[in-house]
């Protein structure tokens, strides 16, 4: 039940569905929204990211074979870094409390 339920906040969260209650710590934050993510990488987290990419003309960068991205090393090393909206608040968040 516990991992059906995981499976279903990860699939909503990637998608862009809303969920009772929000993603609280677990959610994406505010550095960088999905789109951007997804433009960046070129990947499809399945959902209507199909589309997204078609209308960008962005393609995911998945060798033959392969079922998932990643897997494509010069692709990954090709990507630029994007700066975070606020690096600071990056910074705290990430503190140990």
């Amino acid at each position: 039940a516990e991992e059906d339920l995981s499976g279903t906040r990860i699939r909503a969260l990637l998608t862009g569905q809303k969920v009772i209650g929000g993603f609280g710590t677990f959610g994406l934050g505010n550095q960088r929204t999905l789109e951007e993510y997804v433009t960046w990488s070129h990947t499809n987290l399945g959902g209507n990211w199909d589309e997204y990419l078609k209308l960008h003309k962005l393609t995911p960068n998945i060798p033959d074979g392969a079922s998932y991205p990643g897997t494509n090393l010069n692709f990954c090393e090709s990507l630029e870094r994007h700066p975070v909206r606020d690096a600071e608040s990056l910074a705290k968040s990430a503190l140990i409390k």
